[in-house]
């Protein structure tokens, strides 16, 4: 544990540490994500069973109705009971309309969420129940129903509906809905079978039959919503889904708060899994970031350096190097200073012709002096009318330099020889007509520049390194010969083109 002491040691460490957990994390998603999705699925289709479960129970109870409706078409008392006949319904005497309201409350009780279940007879104003057969408005009476708002919309929206199991909303009867069948398909119906549905008892149904609670649930023919129960919440457990029926032309939306989800065994070994990963992923941290980091505290070591808190590994070693980066540059300034001393003089007994003949080459090639023994040399003077100071020599001498490395003029050395003149030195390795033709274009050039107050003077080429030391002996003397005449340009009658 001493190297979690050591500042690059922990960054390293917990550099590693996140990368093993970013992996881990990089792995171990998509088979959660998998297992996960699979959990949801099969949840979902659990989900789904039971909502379908609850649609077949609905569906059985409008199923009753229906065959209830199919029983009563071929039953003679209801033929009797809407006839205009007074024989045939003089027939249904105080004992068989007992065994009729007895048989309306057999099938009554086959539908379990209907509050009552009743054969109207509209144009005899009759309707038949498991009490009584009943005045219609009596009849809407008993269930709470006022004939005079129901009856005659209803009647209507029957006729134009098809010959099927059909549904009816009216705020007159604001605890359900009902649900009719014509028995005999005409203009002006004459029987119709009605169930007043009473939305408590749909409730208690779809409760028994659901075994989570179902806060919210509507039934929808394809016109629009003819019923709903409840209010639709949000929430994380609730669950809506719409199933249209296998039988009707209407669907069913629940709304079921299903309860909190479970930790399966793919989830638990998945987690148990990234634990003993992210455990591992720790160790193997640890032991990476003491290889990487164990060259740098071997550097620190054979350099002597001790890191600090307000010093640091890397800061410890930049500074040590840019110490000696320092000391670099200190060297090199002093070796530059007397490698320039050193290439001086070398060019100066060049020029004196006090030299080693056999070393001389060698020397000059050491110091990129492009002065060969097998080269054709010349020499030209250039002098001032009067003494110039050191910066305005320098910036000619620089002029100079442009145009030679302009003109592609190689093998040339320019020497300051007073505060009033300078000597610059042309070689060529080829003949001395091209070191004429060169000279003549750097007179030209000097005297197109330098023309109101500099002269120039040449010596005639010359073959070997001792010919240099010869004219410029030659051009010495003329200079003192000619120091008091510089106001005007002199060129030598064997060296005129």
């Amino acid at each position: 544990m001493e190297k979690l002491k050591q500042p690059f040691f922990r960054k390293v460490f917990f550099f590693y540490t996140i990368a093993a957990v970013l992996s881990l994390l990089v792995m171990l998603i998509p088979m959660s994500w998998q297992a996960y999705s699979s959990d949801q699925r099969q949840m979902e289709n659990e989900r789904l069973d039971k909502i379908q479960a609850l649609v077949r129970a609905l569906d059985e109870q409008f199923s009753n109705m229906e065959k209830i409706s199919i029983q009563l078409t071929n039953t003679s008392w209801v033929t009797k009971l809407s006839s205009n006949s007074e024989v045939l319904s003089s027939q249904i005497d105080y004992l068989k309309q007992r065994d009729i309201c007895r048989e309306m409350s057999r099938y009554h009780g086959l539908v379990r969420p209907a509050r009552s279940t009743a054969l109207l007879l509209p144009q005899k104003g009759t309707a038949v129940d498991r009490v009584s057969i009943w005045e219609t408005d009596d009849y809407f009476s008993s269930i709470g129903v006022d004939e005079t708002d129901f009856l005659p919309d209803f009647l209507e929206y029957v006729s134009e509906a098809p010959n099927s199991l059909g549904m009816y909303q009216t705020p007159a009867y604001p605890d359900g809905f009902f649900v009719f069948k014509q028995l005999d398909y005409n203009d002006s119906p004459k029987q119709i079978l009605l169930f007043a549905v009473d939305a408590k008892q749909l409730q208690y149904l779809i409760s028994k039959n659901s075994a989570e609670p179902v806060p919210f649930w509507e039934i929808s023919p394809h016109g629009g919503v003819i019923y709903e129960y409840g209010q639709q919440q949000t929430g994380r457990e609730l669950f809506t889904v719409t199933c249209d029926s296998d039988t009707y032309p209407w669907s069913y939306t629940f709304q079921v708060e299903f309860s909190g989800g479970h930790i399966s065994s793919g989830n638990l070994l998945l987690a148990i899994t990234a634990l003993l990963a992210f455990t591992a992923g720790i160790i193997l941290a640890y032991f990476l970031a003491s290889i990487t980091s164990r060259p740098l505290y071997t550097l620190l070591q054979h350099m002597g350096l001790q890191p600090s808190k307000d010093s640091p590994e890397f800061t410890a070693i930049e500074t040590a190097f840019s110490d000696l980066n320092n000391e670099k540059d200190s060297l090199e300034a002093s070796s530059q200073k007397y490698w320039n001393m050193i290439r001086a003089n070398l060019l100066s007994t060049l020029v004196r012709g006090a030299f080693e003949p056999e070393t001389m080459e060698a020397d000059l090639a050491a110091f990129h002096l492009p002065f060969r023994d097998s080269m054709w040399f010349m020499l030209l003077w250039a002098g001032y009318q009067a003494p110039a100071d050191r910066s305005s020599m320098a910036l000619d001498i620089l002029k100079i330099q442009e145009y030679l490395e302009k003109e592609k003029i190689q093998c040339v050395e320019i020497l300051k020889e007073t505060s009033h003149s300078i000597v610059i030195i042309l070689g060529e390795q080829g003949d001395s007509e091209q070191l004429l033709e060169r000279s003549n274009a750097i007179r030209e050039f000097l005297k197109e520049n330098f023309s109101s107050n500099m002269t120039t003077y040449g010596i005639p080429p010359q073959r070997g390194l001792v010919s240099i030391s010869r004219m410029y002996r030659e051009v010495k003397f003329y200079a003192r010969k000619k120091s008091a005449l510089l106001s005007h340009s002199y060129y030598p009658i064997h060296l005129e083109i």
